[in-house]
């Protein structure tokens, strides 16, 4: 079976050529969040992740449950605002997306997207983990 990377180009991590592919996707994701220069957010990125994993786990199916369209809608209004701060723009495209559907109490669809967001989150933790 072919490779795809000679062995000499293959990191460490990586055992299988679907784990080369998932790293490489990776850090092109990482590579395209435009951090921002500014030190001080440099250093609270970690936290950030950590708080928005913590949202998305406790409160948003809280929200969810309840159908509870304002604070859906703020849940979004915050995630994209924070998310551009940071640089982290797809985040804050599924901020826009949660906003959108929480005006339409559409719980369903927000559902679907919530779980973008927390593979997004969980992918980010595990570079910041695996790399800084």
């Amino acid at each position: 079976m072919a490779t795809l990377f000679p062995d000499t180009l293959s990191p460490p991590l990586c055992n299988s050529n679907e784990d080369k592919i998932r790293l490489i996707i990776l850090f092109t994701q990482f590579l395209f969040m435009q951090l921002p220069n500014d030190e001080i957010l440099r250093e609270l990125f970690p936290e950030f992740i950590d708080s928005w994993l913590t949202d998305m786990r406790t409160v948003f199916p809280q929200l969810i449950l309840e159908h509870n369209k304002s604070d859906l809608r703020r849940l979004g209004h915050t995630l994209k605002g924070s998310a551009a701060q940071f640089g982290v723009m797809d985040l804050r495209e599924f901020g826009i997306e949660i906003m959108e559907y929480a005006e339409k109490s559409e719980f369903e669809k927000a559902s679907e997207v919530s779980e973008k967001i927390l593979k997004r989150l969980l992918e980010i933790r595990e570079f910041l983990d695996n790399n800084v």
